[in-house]
């Protein structure tokens, strides 16, 4: 894995183009786990639980 990111970011610097990782606000990720209803899409709610933001400490249970 860590062979096919270093040369997809090797082939976009190559391309005159900014590989991926660059951009902090790509970094703002937090780990989470719920439990949701089963007909329930995962990423539309657990969207905000995702999302790391400044001045707000991690929980962990």
């Amino acid at each position: 894995m860590a062979r096919q990111r270093l040369r997809k970011a090797a082939l976009a610097v190559a391309q005159g183009k900014q590989p991926d990782g660059i951009d902090p606000a790509t970094h703002a990720v937090r780990s989470a786990a719920i439990v949701l209803p089963e007909a329930q899409s995962f990423y539309e709610a657990a969207g905000d639980a995702l999302k790391a933001k400044s001045g707000v400490a991690h929980a962990s249970v």
